[in-house]
């Protein structure tokens, strides 16, 4: 199983497969093993036990992720605001000393 949907060029309105992203895949079909978050060998015991599903991310193994805890989420939610509101007024009294508002 390969998921390649994290493999493309991206472009204007669109994503697309250019020739270096097409052979990532094929590069990754080659090589026939594991890659974490790309792609997964399975057999067909595997997939009979998941419900027959050929669900891509059924199988490819995910990063592990940093999960914070919620008290350092909140404090780093509150600490920005914070930054925004200075950063804010700063723009503010810039505007004021440049002649570009009236306040």
């Amino acid at each position: 199983m390969i998921d390649a949907t994290n493999i493309y060029t991206p472009q204007r309105a669109q994503k697309v497969m250019e020739e270096k992203d097409i052979q990532e895949v094929f590069k990754l079909y080659q090589d026939y093993t594991d890659v974490v978050e790309k792609c997964k060998i399975v057999t067909i015991n595997e997939i009979d036990e998941a419900g027959c599903t050929l669900a891509v991310n059924t199988y490819i193994e995910k990063k592990k992720q940093k999960v914070k805890a919620p008290e350092v989420v909140k404090s780093e939610y509150y600490e920005a605001i914070e930054e925004v509101r200075n950063a804010e007024n700063r723009m503010r009294q810039l505007l004021v000393k440049g002649g570009y508002i009236n306040e």
